[in-house]
């Protein structure tokens, strides 16, 4: 089952049988309950974590106390992999949504694999970069973007659905609140945007469930320029 999880994870992609065995008998799972964390903000690093079960999310905690989810985690994707071979602390907290478990692969472990495996490395590379890239944009959109921009740009990068006369089908998070602090914004802020759009026709709102078509969003943000 571990050997299954670790073939659909990128970083691991190009090992074959034998390395992923490899790389599977190093780790060492951790069960954790709801609301735990696997590792906090500022405590040393030690490893990269692939979950297994569960879902989690990586939080940012701000000097008065704020949160910000930076991303939620899925069964079969790896975490805490951006400070690898730094020895720099953990930027964040992975606290568990539902109750999960993660498979640990220990930094000396790693870099052991790496030397015999130089093609995890090139892996690894290939992998982070794309996310830095996606750091560096979602910087550049909390300080140039309003709350409204942040929503549009959301909404057309979201997964979903797709009918043909164009119009679109985004399940939302959870909350409010987690969705608010997705976008670096208050859950009051974010509703009466939601509302707005509601009330102009550019949104259909049912509990968790976005409808909206592109054009006209991209319209009513033309406006607005």
């Amino acid at each position: 089952m571990i050997i299954n999880a670790l073939k659909s994870i990128p970083l691991f992609a190009a090992l074959n049988s034998a390395q992923l065995a490899e790389v599977a008998a190093l780790l060492k799972i951790k069960s954790l309950p709801k609301e735990a964390a696997f590792f906090t903000e500022g405590a040393p690093s030690q490893g990269v974590f692939i979950l297994l079960e569960g879902e989690v999310k990586i939080v940012k905690t701000s000097s008065r106390g704020g949160e910000h989810t930076i991303r939620t985690i899925e069964p079969g994707e790896a975490f805490a992999e951006v400070v690898l071979f730094t020895g720099l602390p953990y930027p964040a907290n992975a606290v568990c949504a539902k109750p999960s478990r993660a498979g640990f692969l220990p930094t000396g472990a790693l870099e052991a694999l790496i030397k015999k495996n130089p093609e995890l490395g090139i892996q690894f590379i290939k992998v982070l970069a794309p996310r830095l890239y996606a750091a560096q944009s979602k910087n550049k959109e909390l300080a140039l973007d309003n709350v409204a921009d942040r929503l549009y740009n959301f909404l057309n990068q979201a997964t979903g659905d797709r009918e043909p006369d164009g119009l679109c089908h985004v399940t939302l998070p959870a909350t409010r609140s987690e969705l608010a602090s997705m976008l670096g914004t208050t859950r009051e802020t974010l509703t009466r945007l939601l509302m707005a759009l509601k009330k102009g026709g550019l949104i259909v709102l049912e509990k968790n469930r976005l409808s909206f078509r592109p054009s006209d969003l991209a319209g009513y943000m033309k406006q607005r320029l």
